[in-house]
């Protein structure tokens, strides 16, 4: 019985050629390398804007066909109006991790194009959002109790709510002494308080030291276990 065996392509064959070509001769390779660079600077420049554009109109047609190819609050579906949005506020976040959109959905492509983060929506509700306290007009405006939020404005700062939903998601821990997320701070003497227990914790060291400073029998003796005077 003869063994079943594939034979390599001409293209593979190829390939292992010039594997061992580069092996054996990477210093004239290098040098070639770069003596073209420099004598089609512009060429190159111009291919590499060409393929860049292209690889990211390629992203961009699977990011919005991932996402349903429409805005998930008003239901524009224009390609040119629609954009990724971040469903927790969180994009600066990502842009710091990625640097670019492109880098950021091919790790999205990778990741299956999840939908628990992030959803389309057009410039309008995009911007609206953004203007007003990560909620769109659209659907403030659909609540019978919403209130009426100046788009114009400033951007106003975050509501408690919205910061303790935040941190939250983050998941920022908790205080360790009464539970609550809001202002908890992760570093410092009182890491791991929140803002009410931070000031008690700063009255409390206060009022210590104005009893060490009374001499009080606390200080007293830990002076004499010292091995000091009282």
């Amino acid at each position: 019985m003869k063994c079943e065996t594939t034979k390599p392509t001409r293209a593979e064959k190829a390939r292992i050629a010039s594997r061992k070509y580069y092996r054996a001769n990477k210093a004239k390779v290098g040098e070639y390398q770069r003596d073209y660079a420099a004598k089609n600077a512009e060429k190159l420049r111009a291919y590499q804007r060409a393929w860049r554009a292209e690889r990211h109109g390629i992203l961009r047609a699977a990011m919005l066909a991932a996402y349903g190819g429409k805005c998930a609050c008003c239901g524009e579906t224009e390609p040119k109006f629609l954009e990724l949005d971040h469903i927790f506020n969180d994009g600066a976040e990502h842009r710091r991790r990625y640097g670019h959109a492109d880098a950021e959905w091919i790790a999205l492509h990778r990741a299956g194009w999840p939908k628990d983060r992030h959803q389309l929506l057009c410039s309008n509700c995009n911007r609206g959002k953004l203007r007003n306290n990560g909620v769109c007009p659209h659907a403030a405006r659909s609540e019978p109790n919403a209130e009426a939020v100046d788009t114009h404005a400033s951007k106003p700062a975050p509501t408690r709510e919205l910061r303790t939903r935040l941190r939250a998601h983050r998941k920022v821990p908790p205080c360790s002494r009464c539970g609550a997320i809001q202002g908890t701070r992760t570093r410092g003497p009182f890491a791991g308080l929140c803002i009410k227990c931070q000031d008690a914790g700063r009255r409390e060291s206060a009022e210590l030291i104005k009893a060490w400073c009374r001499g009080n029998p606390l200080g007293g003796e830990t002076s004499q276990a010292a091995g000091g005077q009282p």
